[in-house]
């Protein structure tokens, strides 16, 4: 196997420092962001002395007291769109490569820490770039009857112009039928000005005439 030089390199938890040989075989002396120092292969792939795997089943395994709250419902919402192939909302979320970060898939306490508690029972958590993942800096607690501005089929389009519209306005200037051009965005993720140029050119996804 081709050496590859980690010294220096931060990978998970590991501050990489020197590489040494064991039985013939690389091995790497390393320190984790815990305070252990640790010596594995270079094979290995380990991100962590252990203790990540550990704080994950410590937080898995510690009792919250918030599993009937409206915050925890969210939550377990939140993961079920994006990785419950099943769930009815799988396709607008996991199914366009939306994901939770992994701070907030190890544990829920880590997830109420950074959201905090729901401002009224109406709020639900919302992505600010409809685009982007479930992470902190993205994420909100907004009334449910604001959320709708916050859509995917919602957002602003820069046209060749320069001119920045609403996706229903780059439909109608492209000649394309709104309700097409916000399925094909919002279910298939397709890119909104293409989608409204494609549309409006009457092609299909394949780029074969209707």
């Amino acid at each position: 196997m081709r050496f590859t030089d980690l010294t220096g390199q931060h990978i998970g938890r590991l501050l990489f420092i020197r590489a040494t040989k064991i039985n013939g075989k690389t091995h790497w002396e390393c320190r984790c962001d815990c305070g252990s120092n640790v010596v594995i292969p270079a094979a290995s792939g380990k991100r962590s002395c252990g203790c990540w795997r550990r704080d994950i089943n410590i937080a898995r395994n510690t009792t919250h007291n918030m599993s009937f709250t409206g915050e925890y419902n969210s939550y377990n919402a939140m993961k079920q769109r994006c990785y419950y192939t099943k769930s009815k909302a799988y396709a607008r979320y996991g199914g366009r490569g939306i994901a939770v970060c992994d701070r907030w898939l190890e544990s829920f306490q880590n997830f109420y820490a950074d959201m905090g508690p729901k401002p009224t029972p109406e709020h639900s958590i919302d992505r600010i770039d409809p685009h982007g993942n479930y992470e902190p800096g993205n994420c909100r607690w907004l009334p449910m009857s604001e959320q709708a501005t916050n859509r995917a089929f919602n957002f602003r389009v820069t046209m060749e112009s320069g001119d920045v519209v609403t996706l229903k306005e780059a439909a109608r200037r492209c000649g394309a039928n709104y309700g097409t051009v916000r399925s094909a965005v919002h279910d298939r993720g397709e890119d909104p000005l293409e989608a409204c140029r494609r549309i409006g050119a009457g092609l299909r996804p394949s780029g074969k005439t209707a």
